[in-house]
């Protein structure tokens, strides 16, 4: 499956706050942006929104506030934040977190960027050496139109740090469907001195078509040795149509007519 991987070095790192960072070792691993994927392209065209300053993606503050995303048959919705927390000068910046949601019609990938405005913007997930930070998101993804969701997972995520930067990053989803839980998974970057290291184990759970899924976000972060990010987190959700009852009734037709004619 073709993946773009991001690794670009950035010249500065500027924060809105006492700490400034003028270092050329900023080094980004992780998957995304998606161009193509299994052979299909990306649709933005089907990608829209509702209560969101932008039509082609969402903050997380938006969502959290009411927002929708939506991507082919897929909406994304009832964004929620049940725990966000920091010890240390860290913290969640909601507001400068970008949610994306990219269409290729058997499947949809939601993105989030927690660096959208590079590395001379604001970077909500930035965590100081000694430092370390948690925070949880909930949501709902709905399929309409016929549609039904077969399959969902973790598809990748990345780390940014400076060359001396050693970090931990857990990303957990937890998947429940109609009848009960449909998968629980958990990536992991270790990185000592910023090793060019990203997740791509690809851990997805297929399942009977569902309507609804509510998933559960938990991601923790710690610093051991100087400033570091989480620098993206791909989820991937795989999308089915499901005949209407009309349809099936025509193809029943056009099967007994085949069978009388052989």
């Amino acid at each position: 499956m073709n993946m773009l991987k991001k690794m670009l070095t950035a010249g500065a790192l500027l924060l809105g706050s006492s700490y400034a960072f003028t270092a050329s070792a900023l080094v980004i691993s992780g998957g995304g942006p998606f161009a193509s994927l299994g052979g299909a392209q990306a649709n933005p065209a089907a990608v829209s929104t509702t209560g969101c300053a932008s039509a082609s993606f969402c903050t997380l503050a938006e969502l959290s506030s009411g927002g929708v995303l939506r991507a082919g048959s897929l909406s994304f919705a009832n964004f929620s934040l049940p725990f966000a927390d920091g010890f240390g000068p860290n913290g969640l910046d909601a507001a400068n977190v970008a949610v994306r949601a990219i269409d290729f019609g058997f499947a949809v990938i939601l993105t989030y960027d927690y660096a959208p405005g590079g590395f001379g913007g604001p970077l909500p997930s930035l965590v100081m050496g000694g430092g370390g930070a948690a925070w949880d998101i909930a949501y709902q993804v709905n399929a309409g139109g016929g549609a039904r969701i077969t399959g969902a997972g973790i598809w990748d995520m990345g780390g940014a740090g400076f060359s001396t930067s050693d970090y931990l990053i857990q990303a957990g989803m937890a998947i429940m469907g109609a009848g009960g839980e449909l998968g629980d998974f958990n990536a992991f970057l270790d990185i000592l001195d910023n090793a060019a290291v990203d997740f791509g184990g690809f851990d997805l759970s297929f399942f009977e078509g569902e309507e609804l899924l509510d998933i559960y976000n938990t991601f923790t972060h710690l610093a051991f040795e100087d400033p570091s990010l989480l620098y993206l987190f791909d989820q991937v959700f795989f999308v089915q149509q499901v005949p209407v009852p009309g349809a099936l009734l025509l193809m029943a037709f056009g099967l007994l007519a085949l069978r009388r004619r052989t």
